[in-house]
């Protein structure tokens, strides 16, 4: 999830917003994130060079229960599905700031898949001179972050500790964050330096 600065944490969900910093990613001044807690900025790609990607606007349906911890609920959420080496990756879309904060939060391993994971889609480049990240806030998986830049490839994959509050750095200016269930990412050809084929129309808000 994406953490929120220092200063403004409070607690929040994973990458949900609320103003509090998200499970996986975070931004300014590091907290945040997605699957993770809510220091650091996170996101993952998913597609490998020469991959293809296709969009869909299926709702995410793992279990048929609802998390009674978050916000927003898988089954309430847009997917994409990313064709790579490893097979079919399918994610969830948190394209605003509450879902970015929410991220992966409080997600238990029988509600994600192997082959799930988010995505994280901001609306301008988070740069490294603005000591954004994503943390591991409140967040159960160990994850994967991969951070992605603006043309789309994997910059590197941070190691994302449950519950951990230290944010996950990114190692350059991201504009996407892929989290997967740790050690996955290199099966789907998530490999700094490699291209993930996320689709145009995929657009972050703020």
């Amino acid at each position: 999830m994406r953490s929120a600065p220092a200063w403004s944490l409070l607690i929040v969900a994973t990458l949900v917003g609320c103003n509090n910093p998200p499970s996986s990613p975070s931004s300014n001044n590091i907290p945040e994130a997605n699957n993770s807690v809510g220091i650091p900025d996170s996101n993952s790609s998913a597609s490998s060079n020469n991959s293809e990607t296709t969009a869909n606007n299926q709702a995410g349906t793992t279990s048929g229960t609802n998390n009674p911890s978050r916000i927003h609920q898988l089954n309430t959420l847009s997917k994409i599905t990313l064709k790579t080496p490893g097979g079919d990756l399918h994610l969830w879309v948190m394209d605003d700031e509450e879902k970015r904060r929410e991220g992966m939060m409080f997600l238990e391993n029988r509600e994600v898949k192997d082959n799930e994971g988010m995505i994280f889609v901001f609306d301008k480049v988070q740069e490294l001179k603005g000591n954004y990240a994503f943390w591991m806030h409140n967040t159960i998986l160990p994850l994967d972050i991969d951070y992605i830049s603006k043309d789309k490839k994997v910059i590197n994959v941070g190691k994302g500790k449950p519950f951990s509050d230290d944010p996950v750095k990114p190692e350059g200016d991201y504009l996407y964050v892929i989290e997967v269930k740790q050690g996955l990412s290199s099966k789907f050809g998530l490999t700094a330096g490699s291209k993930v084929n996320i689709p145009t129309n995929l657009v972050g808000k703020p």
